[in-house]
């Protein structure tokens, strides 16, 4: 039986995610972070909770109010919120 929390960072190694996602054609940053307060998730109606890991989406080049207040998004819903920007883009 592994130690008291082993099974937690085997299970952080196992699923290994890109610290930094960045898609240029829609000019967005994703960045991994690590929740310190619960967050709403801005794809699903669901909750990011403290301590869990989620992305946070910066749009490039805009400026301190996009660093300050990110949308911030479950590591599972990063690419819907992906698809949303590129409709919303294409529908302009």
């Amino acid at each position: 039986c592994p130690p008291y929390g082993a099974e937690k960072e085997l299970m952080t190694i196992m699923t290994k995610l890109p610290r930094r996602v960045d898609r240029t054609d829609l000019r967005r940053i994703a960045t991994l972070t690590r929740a310190r307060k619960m967050h709403r998730c801005a794809v699903c109606p669901g909750y990011i909770y403290k301590d869990e890991e989620y992305y946070a989406v910066t749009i490039g080049g805009g400026g301190l109010g996009s660093l300050k207040h990110p949308a911030r998004a479950h590591t599972h819903c990063l690419e819907n919120h992906f698809s949303r920007i590129a409709a919303r883009e294409a529908a302009r």
